[in-house]
């Protein structure tokens, strides 16, 4: 009998009031800087592949590399 480990590796983001965010890239299905229409706060919304956004402060081009780095690096 041989057993499979399968770790996910997540991303550790933050909301506009501090809260950490774990998000699975493999849900992201796509990334935009808002407008002025949201908070101030605000550099990147997220859409996830369950319909759901999220808006978080960490920039959409710094997220990208972290997710390139994850895949890069097996982390």
């Amino acid at each position: 009998m041989s057993v499979v480990l399968v770790t996910m590796q997540l991303l550790l983001l933050h909301s506009t009031d501090g809260r950490d965010i774990d998000i699975n890239p493999a849900e992201i299905t796509s990334m935009y800087q808002p407008g002025s229409q949201v908070h101030e706060k605000v550099n990147c919304i997220i859409n996830l592949s369950d319909g759901k956004f999220v808006s978080v402060v960490e920039r959409c081009d710094v997220i990208e590399k972290r997710i390139e780095e994850l895949k890069t690096n097996g982390r």
